[in-house]
């Protein structure tokens, strides 16, 4: 009896995984750019036929390969990958939604739905921007063993620490878009022109980056914003903790600590003063420079970007709601004033 129980158990594990798991094809990351036939989705698949952190086989080939799809929505298009694939599409390891800078992001239904459809996906999935197209940053050649995705968001991570890079996950997009400003940051990857007989591989010399953040008007890709502005906004909103300074002695990357916000209502308009406790990001540097001088250069990159109208992406809405529910409810959009007090 414990023989036959024995040879069952062995059948199971050799050859008797569930068809529904065993014909899945893993994705790690989705590129959605526009064509004439409406979108064109690039997915980055798991192969068997190379290595990685999915299986332990031959390590001298990439365990990535690359499926394109058109349709009329996103949806339509990744069927058509499916088909392509002879496996059922799985997003639970997803690590990446790449859209290409020609994106229409008003167009939800068509865009988000397969993605909120989809029982397994990840919706805090990281999101950004590629030049000229997603289909072509995720062709970008990878070493052996290696995931493109994991390089793309490590460079978002590295990138926020750095106080150069405002991540924005799925979540957070449609949230935006979806607001009465409808503006979107996220960051925007471009491509060096590539030698194609050099075989340039991520691992060593990378073409792939990352060093502005696209901005999104109702929907449309209208504006890029520097690494500076990137740190201010995501300091004073609280998207993110680093920023750094900018002068012509020196630069120096400062860690918040802590954030305090206050706000007055004067003739109509909103003032927020945001209190922003820090430090130098590398204790070895020592002090913060002249706190005063710190506090006057990020009130008037403040100033700056809400006179570019990005007042919304310092927070304006979720501050009007706050602080002047009154205010919102007549103009969503009304203007709001910052100042920054360092401490």
């Amino acid at each position: 009896m414990f023989l036959v129980i024995a040879l069952m158990g062995l059948m199971f594990y050799s050859t008797g995984r569930p068809p529904e798991i065993a014909d899945r094809v893993i994705v790690h990351a989705v590129g959605v750019d526009v064509n004439d036939n409406g979108y064109k989705v690039t997915l980055q698949v798991f192969s068997p036929e190379g290595s990685g952190s999915d299986t332990p086989l031959d390590p001298s080939k990439p365990n990535v390969r690359l499926v394109n799809g058109e349709g009329r929505s996103v949806a339509e298009a990744a069927e058509e990958c499916r088909r392509k694939l002879g496996g059922e599409l799985f997003l639970g390891q997803n690590r990446l939604i790449l859209f290409g800078k020609n994106i229409d992001l008003s167009r939800s239904d068509e865009l988000f739905g397969y993605f909120l459809s989809a029982s397994e996906a990840f919706l805090n999935v990281d999101c950004a921007t590629s030049e000229p197209s997603a289909e072509k940053l995720l062709s970008v050649p990878v070493s052996a063993g290696s995931v493109a995705s994991e390089r793309f968001v490590s460079m978002i991570r590295t990138g926020e620490t750095d106080g150069t890079v405002c991540g924005c996950s799925l979540t957070e997009l449609i949230t935006d878009i979806q607001s009465p400003s409808e503006m979107v940051m996220m960051p925007l990857f471009t491509v060096d022109n590539m030698n194609k007989d050099a075989k340039k591989f991520i691992e060593q010399e990378s073409p792939i980056r990352l060093s502005k953040s696209a901005v999104f008007k109702q929907g449309k890709y209208s504006d890029s914003l520097s690494p500076y502005e990137t740190g201010i906004i995501s300091a004073v909103s609280g998207r993110g903790k680093y920023f750094f300074t900018q002068s012509e002695q020196n630069t120096q990357l400062i860690r918040v600590r802590s954030r305090e916000l206050k706000a007055d209502e004067v003739d109509g308009k909103l003032c927020v003063t945001v209190h922003l406790n820090v430090s130098p990001a590398e204790p070895t540097v020592g002090e913060c420079k002249n706190t005063d001088s710190l506090t006057n250069e990020l009130t008037d990159a403040c100033e700056k970007l809400t006179d570019k109208g990005y007042a919304y992406l310092l927070g304006q809405e979720l501050h009007l709601k706050r602080f002047a529910p009154k205010l919102y409810k007549d103009s969503p959009c009304t203007s709001v004033t910052y100042r920054v007090n360092i401490n």
